[in-house]
């Protein structure tokens, strides 16, 4: 017996529909390209004549922490609902801004079948908080893993251009990572650095690296992969700084 294809099963969102939208990829299981997700409301849908396909969606139009400017035309996009089949996403392509009827809409032009959420191996938590970025230009002085990391990802002759440390907005943590907005320039993947923030009253620093860096939508997103404790504390993350952290 054939299993049917997602797209036959699973309904896509309807005019009125509660939906999220990511910015970035689909393919990451733990949703490391994806810049933001926020609620929205489709507003209106254009459907293929003869299948009766979405073929594009009209989106209250969302907001995202440290936006600047809209996407670019073509950045990649995707609609997250919830069905009883699971956490379900429909990849799609940012179009333009638009005005209906007095309401601010994006429109986005589906690019791909719904495809199913697999179970990620973190929890997601948003928690806007200040973060310092302090970037390690002596690969010598950290971890045989994370130097190899930096070398294999050609991180060393970018160094010298590099800042000592970015200030940035966190905009998410879990267990294996945060992810932040910085005015910065984008970091290179690899890179390894000292993550240091502040949560009621704590102070944390942790070693990490570069998951993922790029301009987005006015600001670098980064995602920083560290395992952070207290500072201060014995086996705190300020004591395992030059450490590889867990991934």
């Amino acid at each position: 017996m054939v299993a049917e294809p997602l797209s036959r099963v699973v309904r896509p969102p309807e005019i009125n529909d509660l939906v999220k939208i990511t910015l970035g990829g689909v393919e990451d299981p733990d949703g490391t390209r994806f810049a933001s997700e926020v609620p929205t409301r489709v507003e209106d849908l254009t459907r293929d004549r003869r299948t009766g396909k979405p073929l594009e969606y009209r989106l209250a139009a969302p907001w995202f922490s440290g936006d600047l400017e809209e996407p670019s035309e073509g950045t990649e996009c995707a609609l997250q609902w919830v069905t009883p089949r699971g956490l379900c996403r429909l990849p799609c392509a940012f179009e333009a801004v638009e005005g209906t009827a007095g309401v601010r809409v994006w429109r986005v032009r589906v690019t791909g079948p719904v495809v199913r959420d697999e179970r990620r191996r973190f929890v997601r938590v948003p928690w806007a908080v200040p973060v310092e970025l302090q970037v390690c230009h002596d690969l010598d002085r950290v971890s045989g893993a994370a130097r190899r990391r930096a070398e294999e990802s050609g991180v060393r002759p970018l160094l010298t251009g590099l800042p000592e440390s970015v200030e940035g907005q966190a905009i998410n943590f879990s267990e294996g990572g945060l992810r932040c907005l910085s005015p910065e320039p984008a970091l290179p993947e690899g890179l390894p650095l000292v993550v240091r923030f502040t949560l009621d009253d704590h102070h944390f620093e942790a070693a990490a690296f570069v998951v993922w860096s790029v301009s987005q939508h006015g600001s670098p997103a980064v995602v920083a992969s560290p395992r952070s404790e207290p500072a201060g504390k014995e086996g705190s993350g300020k004591e395992r700084a030059g450490k590889e952290p867990a991934g």
